[in-house]
């Protein structure tokens, strides 16, 4: 009141009392504190008992438009899985049902836990696992084929479900021990080059992938065939998924829409080139540019739900109980789940903060005088305190991995992509994401068979757009932004490296390197980081006229030192 910042209050106000002093200090202010919150109750009440017209619309458009990517996940993640030793050469089908296993059991569990603070989820089946999880199955379908059981379907799908399960119930409790130990920011403990190249290798992996699921071969087996034949048909079935993940590429930034746009153009336009060429579905599928039935849906009986084994959950505990699991080829596995399992919890750790980061964009601010239809949408729980990386990774991803490990499914990690393209549809709210997440089930129980009507650059192309992402964003970007290029020159090193001694060995080859590049700067640099004086130096402090005068005169006898 001294200072004219406040007007001049005449008596003892209630208001300034709640501005300067507890409420239950005086009795007036206890009283006046009730008044907002009985009207903040009632209009939390209020809101939660409209449910318009467009929130119902919104609703249904976000949730078929996000089962669009539900499926395509499940498909691009099933369709990496291959078994190069088996007549069958892979499980599609089955695959894509254990991945869309864990959207319908870790799914809701997932935006129970976060959607409170964090809007537009979506989770849905992880790509980063595609990878690590073919890897894993052709060391299992390797050991099958030594002992003559690479066409057992049971076994295989047995011995490869449990290295699952003891991979994300490792993981998730990984993932919720370094948040109770204060460790979730775990990024911040590696070197900047070494994440760079780590992420630049899962990036080029992807785009193997998609290579893979175009051409049914793998980039070097291509390469080393020394036939042009293959090579042209390598470059013939990739090249529409090449261009059309450039394009995603490029347009996806300006306006998210244009993925969309894109895939459904390319189902169109293949069935356009199918009519005017008069070839038919089967004959396509034949050349493999579709998903034929017997790659969605195996005539081996033992892979139905009736017997209760996988992709059924808590199938892969029957089929241990059973005795299904072949051990030898589970050994030969466990050091790619170990490996994968201190990979994704670093994987889990950064996205985490990238979810974090997220939130402004995908937070709509209510309009002026319009009531927040949101709040209705929203569970009614405690509320906590402010939302920490500790906890996101702890009841978000690592809850659900164990739950995951549990049923027998694949991990899921949210869309974070998707997220902006769903939230210009209005559809940030957790209705959408509930619903998408239920519609999966009719996939599921359909064995995906409808997917055999959709070619395969519409999936492949989502693989390449990935690696082109993630590529840029951690080799050309981070060129960008670092100033010694030595230390950035790690991150290639790394991929040279992850190709040819193994992921998780390339990992700790990086960190030693950029110790050393690390401890040679720091020698260079010496223990003085900067030094300075009070002529030089000026504090934030108003100071009277005599003592500005005096520090003019007397500045340097005031020195500053700052070490390294």
């Amino acid at each position: 009141e001294k200072s004219s910042l406040i007007g001049e209050q005449r008596g003892r106000s209630g208001s300034l009392t709640l501005l300067f002093e507890k409420p239950e200090d005086t009795q007036d202010g206890a009283a006046e504190a009730k008044i907002p919150q009985t009207k903040k109750s009632e209009t939390k009440e209020c809101a939660s008992s409209q449910c318009t017209v467009q929130d119902i619309q919104n609703t249904v458009v976000g949730s078929v438009v996000f089962l669009l990517y539900q499926v395509v996940f499940c498909l691009a993640q099933a369709a990496t899985i291959t078994r190069p030793h088996s007549s069958s050469h892979s499980n599609t089908g089955v695959m894509a049902q254990m991945a869309a296993l864990g959207i319908m059991t870790s799914g809701p569990l997932f935006l129970y836990e976060l959607s409170q603070d964090v809007p537009a989820i979506y989770p849905a089946s992880d790509l980063f696992l595609a990878p690590f999880l073919a890897i894993l199955a052709q060391n299992v379908d390797d050991v099958l084929f030594e002992h003559g059981l690479q066409d057992d379907d049971k076994i295989f799908l047995a011995t490869f479900g449990m290295l699952l399960t003891v991979g994300f119930l490792l993981s998730g409790f990984l993932c919720v021990l370094a948040a109770r130990v204060k460790l979730a920011n775990l990024g911040a403990f590696l070197p900047y080059s070494v994440i760079c190249g780590f992420f630049t290798t899962i990036g080029i992996l992807m785009w193997t992938l998609g290579f893979k699921i175009d051409v049914g071969q793998k980039v070097g087996q291509v390469l080393m065939s020394g036939d042009w034949k293959v090579m042209g048909h390598a470059v013939l079935h990739h090249s529409p998924s090449l261009c059309i993940g450039i394009a995603m590429h490029v347009l996806g930034p300006k306006n998210p829409l244009f993925v969309i746009t894109l895939v459904c153009a390319t189902v169109i336009g293949s069935y356009v080139v199918l009519w005017l060429t008069g070839i038919s579905l089967a004959e396509a599928q034949a050349q493999n540019w579709f998903f034929s039935a017997e790659d969605l849906v195996p005539e081996s009986p033992t892979l139905s739900l009736k017997d209760y084994s996988l992709p059924a959950p808590f199938g892969v505990w029957v089929s241990l109980w059973r005795g299904d699991v072949y051990w030898d080829a589970f050994s030969a596995g466990l050091p790619t789940v170990l490996a994968l399992v201190l990979l994704y919890l670093v994987r889990c750790s950064l996205h985490s903060a990238a979810l974090k980061k997220n939130i402004p964009l995908v937070t709509r601010k209510p309009e002026p005088g319009q009531q927040d239809s949101t709040l209705s949408f929203r569970p009614k729980r405690v509320k906590r305190g402010p939302l920490t990386l500790g906890f996101m990774l702890e009841h978000g991803y690592g809850y659900s991995q164990i739950l995951t490990g549990f049923v027998g499914g694949i991990a899921i990690s949210p869309a974070v992509a998707a997220s902006l393209t769903l939230f210009k549809l209005r559809a940030e709210t957790p209705p959408p994401q509930y619903g998408s997440c239920l519609l999966v089930i009719l996939f599921y129980f359909s064995n995906f068979t409808l997917v055999q009507y959709i070619p395969k650059p519409a999936f492949s192309s989502l693989m390449v757009l990935a690696g082109l992402d993630m590529v840029r964003r951690w080799i050309y970007d981070s060129f960008l932004k670092t100033k010694a290029k030595v230390e950035w020159c790690v991150g290639p090193l790394l991929v040279v490296l992850a190709f040819t001694i193994g992921v998780l060995s390339a990992i700790f080859v990086g960190v030693a390197i950029s110790t050393f590049i690390f401890a040679a700067n720091f020698y260079n640099a010496g223990a003085v980081r900067f030094v300075g004086s009070g002529l030089t130096l000026r504090s934030a402090v108003e100071r009277g006229v005599r003592e500005d005068e005096w520090l003019d005169q007397h500045g340097d006898w005031i020195q500053i030192l700052v070490i390294q």
